[in-house]
């Protein structure tokens, strides 16, 4: 019986050596390194196992801020290009004769910058009630706001959605912060839900009135939602609540920014942060113009052997 044993453990150990040299010998063939060999056999640094398990969607439902003058030329381009990233689009505005095929919700209000405060309010409520179980994150942007979805998802991959947070460009004024409304700003789950169950009709932690960016601010911290941090320790800013220009050539020259804004102010290269996720007073052109340098320009590199490279030389 021990012999049969001893046979039969010598017989398995050479599968798995012959296992392994034909993987190495494979690899090598193809001209990777040992690590590739390391991949295929589910093993990661210094060979302990890697997990397998996917990382969990990051699903956000988007909502925008416009007017029924504006359906055909800034809503319709939102909703042509980075729109189309979200989980879930929709448009709130005001009621009007004017027919449109967009997702539009409309509240009874008359159409000004007043009222701003009150179509955001009833907006996360909307939203809440009706649109809760499709998303995990929720954020409010501006018509002329253009959003890189793929670098908000990966600012919000690692943070909890039942965590009561929220981002966006940050605001300071004594000991009041809020984040751009212009820029725009994104919810969790449980933010959301503690605004409404809790906040929604009570006017002393979340009052409306005007200043929407200011007052939402207000609202969030007076519900113990918390502010994420959306840069690096350079404090590069990611959330941008002026035009790319200005931040870019000029934003040092800005005083009202330089007094409220907690980024770093620096013009040129290093004037924003590497994983940029939202620009604000975009033209429904630059918006078409971003998308397309964003998810169609290609850089031609001679020696490299990426696949894109080879398909912009017809290879």
């Amino acid at each position: 019986m021990r012999s049969t044993l001893s046979y039969l453990a010598l017989v398995l150990t050479s599968l798995i050596v012959l296992t392994v040299y034909l993987l190495i010998h494979d690899e090598a063939a193809k001209g990777r390194p040992l690590y590739a060999m390391k991949n295929r056999l589910g093993l990661g640094k210094h060979g302990k196992p890697v997990t397998t398990a996917k990382r969990k969607p990051v699903r956000i439902l988007c909502w925008i801020l416009t007017m029924p003058t504006h359906y055909a030329t800034k809503a319709i381009t939102v909703n042509e290009t980075w729109g189309k990233r979200c989980n879930r689009l929709l448009f709130v505005s005001t009621p009007s004769n004017q027919t449109t095929d967009l997702p539009i919700v409309t509240f009874n209000l008359k159409e000004s910058r007043s009222i701003l405060t009150n179509k955001t309010m009833l907006a996360f409520e909307y939203v809440y009630k009706n649109h809760f179980d499709e998303a995990d994150w929720f954020i409010k942007a501006d018509d002329d706001t253009y959003v890189i979805m793929e670098n908000l998802r990966h600012l919000l991959k690692d943070t909890d959605p039942e965590k009561r947070i929220h981002f966006g460009h940050q605001f300071k004024v004594k000991n009041e912060t809020w984040f751009s409304g212009g820029s725009g700003y994104v919810l969790s789950k449980a933010a959301l839900r503690r605004y409404v169950t809790l906040g929604r009709n009570n006017n002393t932690l979340c009052p409306w009135k005007n200043s929407e960016d200011f007052y939402m601010g207000y609202c969030m911290a007076a519900l113990g939602v918390t502010n994420g941090n959306t840069g690096d320790k350079s404090r590069k800013p990611s959330f941008l609540p002026l035009d790319f220009g200005t931040h870019l050539s000029n934003i040092a020259a800005v005083d009202w920014y330089k007094s409220y804004s907690t980024s770093a102010i620096e013009n040129g290269d290093n004037c924003c942060h590497k994983y940029l996720i939202s620009i604000h007073y975009v033209s429904p052109l630059e918006m078409h113009k971003l998308d397309w340098l964003i998810y169609h320009l290609r850089l031609h590199r001679p020696s490299s052997r990426r696949r894109g490279d080879r398909d912009f030389l017809n290879l």
